[in-house]
Order: structure tokens, then sequence, then C-alpha cells
């Protein structure tokens, strides 16, 4: 289109006489009117001023011949929009709404003209009016979970999200925003403590989890809610693919080995294993750590010491898993030496580790080596003040030596740090000692914890222990 002035007016006239509209209906007479504004546009941007020539005045309403085309009105509201008047935009979106309350465009556009007219009530309005008519309308939806959303209005978004998924159940995009809800919901009533109003947000999950990631999380929920029972019966319903998934069946048994529900992990661990037999999937020594852990706890002491070592031979350097297998092997008095092996190449990756010197010194001891077991085991307790298994030890190990009356207070010691174990009340409880006193002050510990860091061993100043590569 040329920018000359003669052109321009010959244009006009054009347009002047069309503006009757003439033998045009319905979408053709607006999309006349967007040519006319896409010809005053690029007017106006190639010469703003020009010699004197004058435009018709745009008309703000369509004539009576259109009003009853709902296309029409429509985009003579979406032509009223590109061009500020948003007032006048309003009336055609109502005419199309006049006659099909559900039309979700129109819904959509009035609702948004209304808030930028600073009527926000009128927009919310508009949108639920468009969602009654039309409860399965996703855009009318979006807006209304984004509107109750930026105010918090929980339950609104839920009612508005249910109604989508009550007309459409299967809307992968609203039954997804439920999903993570829902699990918001359950995180949050977890936090204040509402246990119960947890696990019936989860409840309303268990249909709707259906790929592996967010099983592992209804699984999670389930287990920190202090459900455990309804997290396996949840697992047991899950579809046969997502039983199948390394994700889900090893995030459930990491979840139950932190919870020390060792012989629930068991059986995921087993699934991780078998499915990955059956792939091109490797395992790393991390998995092998810790099926090593749970085999060792549920007493399948053979199928642990393979994991550990399938872990260590995979990651030479992993200590943990060196300082676990030697510790199994001590406690059953058996390959002392190779464990004695292992738990140095773990201090050597921590030397202030207490649980790693505790385990080399209670080696020492079931090698009969009394006084090197004294020192390490000494040492542990004063990098691990807080751990009751280095005080009981020491105590075995004071007792062996013929120091009845020392053995006694380390005994004393870890049992007010651990008042459920049942080995050290039975010994406590073999050389007269009383134990009511002992869990009295094990409440008033739990109270006030006692800051025992630092404290000196009592045989510290006699012995030191030994260097980290083994005996002198």
């Amino acid at each position: 289109m040329g920018c000359q002035a003669e052109s321009v007016q010959t244009g006009i006239a054009f347009f002047r006489q069309k503006m009757h509209f003439g033998e045009m209906k319905g979408i053709f007479q607006v999309a006349f009117l967007s040519l006319i504004l896409a010809f005053l546009s690029a007017y106006c941007q190639e010469a703003p001023e020009n010699d004197g020539v004058e435009f018709p005045p745009m008309p703000l309403s369509v004539p009576e011949s259109v009003l009853a085309d709902q296309i029409a009105h429509f985009y003579a509201g979406v032509i009223l929009d590109s061009e500020g008047h948003f007032q006048e935009a309003v009336g055609q979106y109502e005419a199309v709404l006049a006659t099909d309350p559900g039309k979700g465009e129109a819904v959509v556009a009035l609702a948004r003209d209304y808030l930028l007219l600073g009527k926000a009530e009128k927009a919310l309005e508009t949108l639920e009016q468009g969602l009654k008519a039309d409860p399965g309308n996703v855009a009318i939806a979006g807006d209304l979970v984004r509107f109750y959303g930026r105010r918090e209005k929980t339950n609104d978004v839920v009612r508005v999200i249910e109604t989508v998924l009550a007309a459409d159940p299967g809307n992968a995009e609203f039954l997804a925003v439920r999903i993570e809800l829902d699990l918001a919901m359950a995180a949050a009533k977890l936090k204040t403590g509402d246990r119960r109003g947890a696990v019936k947000c989860l409840a309303r999950l268990e249909s709707r989890a259906k790929d592996d990631k967010t099983a592992a999380r209804v699984f999670n929920m389930y287990v920190l809610a202090g459900r455990q029972d309804r997290a396996l019966r949840f697992a047991r319903r899950l579809p046969e693919e997502v039983m199948a998934s390394r994700v889900f069946n090893y995030t459930a048994g990491l979840l139950l080995v932190a919870r020390e529900q060792y012989n629930a992990a068991l059986p995921f661990f087993f699934a991780v294993e078998n499915g990955a037999a059956g792939s091109d999937e490797k395992l790393d020594a991390a998995f092998y750590f810790y099926y090593g852990m749970v085999s060792e706890r549920t007493g399948r002491f053979e199928d642990a010491e393979r994991y550990f070592e399938k872990c260590i031979g995979m990651e030479p350097s992993f200590a943990e898993a060196l300082n676990y297998l030697a510790y199994m092997w001590a406690e059953r008095s058996v390959k002392l030496d190779r464990a004695l092996e292992y738990v140095n190449t773990a201090l050597r990756a921590d030397p202030e580790s207490g649980a790693y010197m505790d385990t080399r010194g209670w080696i020492y001891f079931k090698q009969g080596k009394n006084s090197e077991a004294l020192k390490d085991v000494g040492r542990a307790r004063v990098l691990s003040p807080d751990e009751p298994e280095i005080f009981d030890h020491l105590g075995d190990i004071l007792l062996a030596s013929g120091e009845l009356e020392k053995a006694v207070a380390e005994w004393k010691k870890a049992f007010v740090m651990d008042p459920s174990n049942k080995k050290l009340a039975q010994k406590l409880a073999s050389h007269g000692v009383k134990l009511a006193p002992l869990r009295r002050d094990a409440r008033l510990a739990a109270v006030k914890p006692a800051d025992r860091k630092g404290e000196p061993c009592p045989h510290e100043e006699e012995t030191g222990a030994l260097p980290v590569g083994g005996e002198e």
C-alpha cells in the first residue's frame, strides 16, 4: 500500500464507501474492519505527518446487521482490545456470552478486560459462570486456578480442578496439577503434625499415581506420616510397570532404610537388582552398600558380605562400606585380619572418625589385644561422645582387663544414652546395678542433653590411640 497522499485519499474514499458494509455479512464485516485498522496502522507508521490527509473516525460499535453474529461480536471485541478500547470490547464479549455463556475465548477475554478495568470481582464472576456453563474448559479453569492461587484460596483451587476432572477425567494437565496440589497439602499437614489429614490427601492420590516418580513421592509421604502399612499396601496395588521401576523400588527401599524398617526394605532392593539383571542398567557402589546394610540387618550375613565386597570392588576407597564389613566380621569374630586391613583403609580416608576408630578397637579386642583395644576405643569415645555403643565397648574391654568398677561406670553412661538397650540392662543388672535411677537420668538428659563433647577418657592420659596404619 503506497504512502503518497493521493493514494491514501483514494484508499480512504474506498473505505468510506464500504463502511456501510454493503453486501458483506458477519465475519467478513469484522475482517473488513480489521483491514481498515491494518491500513491506518501501516500508514501512520510510514507517514505520521503527511499533507493534510483526513481520516474517517474509527467506529467503536458494530452495525445492527451484525448484532446476531457471535463470531462478529467476538472479533469486534478483539479489534477493540487491540486499540485499547477495553470498555467497548466488554460490550462485544457480553453480547457473545448472552447467547453462549460457555464460549471459552469470550469468557477469558471478558475476564481479562474486567481486570484491566480494575473490576476483579466481575472478572471472577465471569470466569465462574463460564466454568459452570462449560465445566471441562481448560482455559477458563486455568485462569480461575491462577486467580485463586495468587490469593492462597486452596479450597477454591481444589474445587476448580475437581470440576474439570469430573468433566474430563483424562485431562493430563489438570491431573498433574491436582497431584502436585495433594502432595503439597499432605506435606503441609505433616509439617503441622496433622498426620491423619496428610493420610487423607495421600489416599486421594493413590488411584492417580500412575508413574514411578509420583508413586515414590506418595510412598515417601506415607512413610513420613508413620503409616508404613499404608505405604506397603499402596505399593502392592501399583501397576506392574511401576512396580518394576528402578526409580520407585530404590526410592522406597532407601526411605524404609532411613526409618530402620529393614525387613520391609529388603524386597525393594531385591526388585532393583532383579530388574537390572535383565537389562543394560548398571547398579553403582552406593546401591550395593545399602543392599549389604539391609541384608546384614535382616540376618543375611553371607549376602551382606557379598554385596559389601561388590561395593568395595567397584569403589575400593568406599570408607563406610570398608568399616561396615570390618565391624560385621568383628562382631562375628571371623576374618579379623582382613577386617583390620579394611578398617585401616577406612581410617586413612577419615582418621578422625570415632566409628572407624571404635571398629578397629573392637577388632583388637576380639583378637585378645586388650591394651590396643583400650587405646582405640578410648580415643573413639572422645571423637564420638554421644555414641552409647562406644561406651558399651569400652566397658566390655575394661571388664576383660579386670577393671570392673570402671566397666560398670561406662555401661551406666551408655545406658543413660540408650535406656531401651536390653543387653546393657542385663549387664548392669547382673552386676547389682539398679536401673530406675539411670532411667530417671535418661529422662532428664532427654529434656536437657548434657554436653559431653571433649570430656576426657579416663584412660586417655595413660594411653594414646595407635597410629592409623595399625600396630606400632
